[in-house]
């Protein structure tokens, strides 16, 4: 994604002289050495990430990645080292990349942050969340579990590779699937049809696919076409069915989905599991973004998750339905 562009307003709307990034997620394999990114011990740039159309990955480099994307100096702290140093030898603000590759390294940097002794600014992946109360005295304790019911509606653009498997093991499953081709919906109702026969499946079986239609890794240049019309089919299967659960593989893909359904706000409720978070989504008015709402978005990145992950989230809507 945008992180750079992402960090550097976060820096900017602060007025903060540094921003502390640590990406390592070490229990989904995701570990930061000498700067660098590495995924199940592979460097990012030699991943499937490098070869994703839309936004493919050309150096494992974090610093040269957000480098690339903003005009804020980067700076990267090894493992175990004091950031103090690296900031010291700078006049203005900076990114500091946090080398990381254990939990116990993550908790390190949260303890040596907080001995600053003041709230630091901070960006990362879900593993260094969990030490964030320590860092901005935020309430801890035990969380409701997120109210999730079916019929379920899964929507995926994502091309990773990961994603794709995951849906050809829910596809082999059983689970109907619908491949959106912006080619056909040129049609007079096509739209409508294939809105319908998808509400259809959703009633009969409580669960379907809506997913970007083999061979869109040759049309890439497409691609921002078809996850409008993606979000245009999904809206009218909402409006045909009311279904109250969507899972979103794919950040892009969310965007479009937010975007077409008009939701204005989302609330946390919880992960179902790792990096799959399920959200309230807020389409009210009156002023309140969260008002009259039932419907939860649960959201995945392409890159992240089991492949049996449909089945993870299935399972949710079992215990909570």
């Amino acid at each position: 994604g945008n992180v750079g562009a992402e960090l550097a307003a976060l820096l900017a709307a602060s007025l903060g002289r540094e921003l502390f990034f640590v990406p390592a997620l070490p229990q989904a394999g995701r570990l930061t050495r000498a700067g660098v990114q590495l995924v199940d011990g592979v460097p990012l740039h030699e991943t499937g990430f490098a070869r994703d159309p839309r936004d493919p990955v050309r150096g494992g480099s974090i610093a040269a990645i957000i480098g690339s994307q903003c005009r804020v100096p980067v700076v990267t702290v090894g493992r175990g080292q004091d950031p103090a140093t690296a900031l010291a030898r700078s006049d203005q603000p900076l990114i500091a990349v946090l080398d990381a590759e254990t939990d116990g390294d993550l908790e390190a940097i949260a303890d040596r942050l907080a001995a600053r002794g003041e709230p630091p600014l901070c960006a990362g992946c879900a593993g260094f969340a969990a030490f964030l109360p320590r860092l901005h005295s935020l309430p801890t304790g035990p969380t409701t579990a997120a109210v999730l019911r079916p019929p379920l509606l899964l929507v995926s653009g994502s091309l990773h590779e990961r994603s794709l498997a995951q849906l050809r093991a829910a596809e082999l499953a059983g689970v109907p699937s619908f491949g959106i081709d912006p080619a056909a919906l040129v049609r007079p109702g096509a739209r409508r049809a294939i809105a319908e026969t998808i509400a259809g499946r959703l009633r009969e079986r409580g669960i379907a696919i809506v997913r970007s239609p083999a061979g869109t890794r040759s049309r890439a240049g497409e691609s921002g076409r078809l996850l409008r019309e993606t979000g245009r089919v999904v809206a009218k299967v909402v409006a045909e069915t009311d279904v109250p659960t969507i899972a979103v593989f794919g950040g892009d893909t969310a965007f479009a989905i937010v975007e077409a359904l008009g939701i204005r706000a989302l609330e946390p409720l919880g992960e179902i599991g790792q990096g799959i978070v399920a959200s309230l989504a807020g389409r009210g008015g009156g002023g309140d973004p969260m008002r009259r709402t039932a419907l939860a978005l649960v959201t995945k990145a392409g890159g992240f998750g089991p492949v049996d992950v449909v089945d993870h989230v299935r399972g949710a809507l079992a215990r909570e339905g």
